[in-house]
C-alpha cells in the first residue's frame, strides 16, 4: 500500500474494494503542538458529506446511512462502507477541522472490483438439456459477455455472446440448439439436445473498458442415455452404503452408552446394599 502526505494528513492513494462486502477507509492527522481537532468530516465521490462528527462525542455523528464510524486511534479517522456497490467508486476526502489553524485534508481513490463466480460443473444425459452459468457483480462495467468452448490447451471456440443494447449472438455451430440469457451479470448458456462432442470445459468471459477481461471456467460431462440408469443405481448404492455405515456406528455408540449406564446403576445398587444390609 502506497501512501502520500497531503498537507499533514496521511491517506492511502488508491484502494480496491470487493463489491457487496464491507470496506474500511482511513486517514491519519500529523498534528502540531497546541493544535486540537474540532471536527472530522468525510466527503463522498460527489463531494457531499458522507459522515461528520466531533472526536470523542458519539452523539455528534451524522451522515449517510450506508456508512458508519469505526473505532480509530487518536488523531485518526476510520469509517466503514457497510456494503460496497458500483456507486461507491471514486475519490473520498477526509477533512480535519483544526483549532486554531483551519482545516487539513487527505484523499483516497477507491476502485470497486468483483470476482466471477461460476455455478460449477454440470452433468447431463445425451439428448437432454444442459446449462452452465456464472455471475459477475458489476454489470455496470461490462460491455460484453462471451462464452467459449475449450477445445484443447491452446485453442478455444466461441459459442455465444451478449453485448449492451443488442440481442444474444449464437455461433453457427450451435445456432439451432443453444441459447444465452440477455444479462451482463447473471449469464446462462443452455445447450439442447446435448451431444457427446459437447463434453468439454467452457469459459464465461466478462469484457470491460478499457481492455479488462474477467473469467471463470466450468466443465460439462455427458453420459449416454443407456448408461445413465446404471450410473444412477451406482450412486444410490453408494449413498445407501454410507447411510447404513453411519447408522450402524450410531447404533453401536448408543448401545455402548446404555451398557455403561447399566453398569453404573448396578454399581450404585451394590454400594447401597453394602452400606445398608437388610436386618435378618
Amino acid at each position: 500500500m502506497v501512501s502520500r502526505l497531503q498537507g499533514r494528513v496521511s491517506a492511502p492513494i488508491r484502494l480496491e474494494a470487493l463489491v457487496e462486502l464491507p470496506f474500511t477507509l482511513s486517514c491519519t492527522l500529523v498534528k502540531a503542538r497546541g493544535e486540537s481537532v474540532h471536527q472530522i468530516r468525510w466527503l463522498d465521490v460527489q463531494n457531499q458529506t458522507l459522515i461528520a462528527y466531533q472526536p470523542g462525542e458519539k452523539d455528534s455523528v451524522s451522515g449517510q446511512q450506508h456508512v458508519e464510524l469505526a473505532p480509530s486511534p487518536r488523531d485518526a479517522s476510520v469509517i466503514t462502507i457497510k456494503r460496497v456497490s458500483y456507486r461507491d467508486e471514486g475519490c473520498y476526502t477526509c477533512i480535519f477541522d483544526i483549532y486554531p489553524k483551519g482545516s487539513r485534508e487527505g484523499q483516497t481513490c477507491l476502485t470497486v472490483i468483483a470476482k466471477v463466480i461460476s455455478e460449477g460443473n454440470t452433468t447431463a444425459v445425451g439428448g437432454k438439456q444442459a446449462s452452465l452459468a456464472c455471475r459477475y457483480g458489476l454489470p455496470e462495467k461490462v460491455k460484453q459477455v462471451l462464452w467459449k468452448k475449450i477445445v484443447n490447451k491452446v485453442e478455444s471456440r466461441e459459442v455465444a455472446s451478449f453485448a449492451k443494447q443488442s440481442d444474444p449472438v449464437i455461433e453457427e455451430e450451435f445456432v439451432d440448439r443453444a441459447s444465452l440469457s440477455s444479462s451482463l451479470s447473471d449469464t446462462q448458456l443452455t445447450l439442447w439436445p446435448v451431444r457427446a462432442e459437447d463434453e468439454a470445459c467452457y469459459t464465461c468471459e466478462f469484457h470491460m473498458y478499457p481492455d479488462i477481461t474477467k473469467s471463470a471456467t466450468s466443465c460439462l460431462t455427458i453420459f449416454a442415455s443407456n448408461l445413465w440408469f446404471p450410473l444412477f443405481l451406482s450412486l444410490v448404492g453408494t449413498a445407501l452404503a454410507i447411510l447404513i455405515s453411519v447408522t450402524t456406528v450410531a447404533f453401536l455408540l448408543v448401545l455402548c452408552l446404555c451398557f455403561c449406564l447399566w453398569k453404573c446403576v448396578l454399581r450404585k445398587d451394590g454400594e447401597y446394599l453394602e452400606r445398608h444390609p437388610k436386618d435378618e
